[in-house]
């Protein structure tokens, strides 16, 4: 129109219902859906497939490369059912090149980029073992670094740390560890991962940035 306004033309995202979850990561675009639990296989993604972030079944666009232009299940290994089937998604965060999502039961699993190992994982791993060793409460993702609030109120993450985001030196976690530079003993009540730094409170009220 004569405003100068930006004219938007909203899609439904085929093939999702019951969505309950959405993360974004700004550039390259990739976007997880969550569903409730019992719906189809619980997760869905598209968008750029760059590092295998979207963890999904091959549905790229020919056109487009790397894009997957629809909503397509993120799934398990070949020949093992999808660790979303049937569960519910409480958390998701979606990082530059790679993907993480929390489960209702405290597992949380990571795809992507090879800061998770030494080569891009196309599949879910469970960062903590199945049956996990250990549980996270909640989650956040950075540009190219996560971190997990774990239920004993200690942080942990991974990722790139090249500017001390991890509490690290300057080294890159490719297992989630624990965050360096609080006292042992601390209980993280808050935390934020930004593009390249990392927010926390904890329980005696301070803010810390890393």
């Amino acid at each position: 129109g004569g405003g100068g306004g930006l004219n938007v033309t909203v899609r439904p995202a085929l093939g999702v219902r019951d969505a309950a979850r959405l993360s974004l990561a700004s550039d390259d675009i990739a976007v997880a859906v969550g569903c409730d639990a019992g719906r189809a296989d619980g997760l869905y993604a598209w968008g750029n497939a760059v590092d295998q972030a979207l963890g999904v079944a091959d549905g790229r666009c020919p056109q487009l490369g790397s894009v997957v232009a629809a909503p397509r299940p993120v799934r398990g290994r070949a020949g093992v059912a999808g660790p979303f089937r049937g569960e519910q998604v409480l958390q998701l965060a979606a990082a530059a090149v790679f993907s993480v999502a929390l489960r209702a039961d405290g597992v949380v699993l990571a795809w992507g980029s090879k800061l998770l190992g030494s080569a891009s994982v196309d599949s879910p791993q469970y960062l903590f073992g199945s049956p996990p060793t250990s549980l996270v409460t909640a989650l956040s993702a950075g540009w190219e670094h996560a971190l997990l609030l774990m239920d004993d109120g200690t942080l942990r993450g991974f990722g790139r740390d090249t500017n001390g985001q991890l509490g690290g030196a300057d080294t890159d976690n490719i297992k989630p560890q624990p965050v360096g530079g609080f006292p042992s003993g601390t209980t993280v009540k808050l935390m934020a991962a930004g593009a390249q730094h990392s927010l926390v409170i904890t329980d005696d009220g301070r803010a810390s940035a890393l």
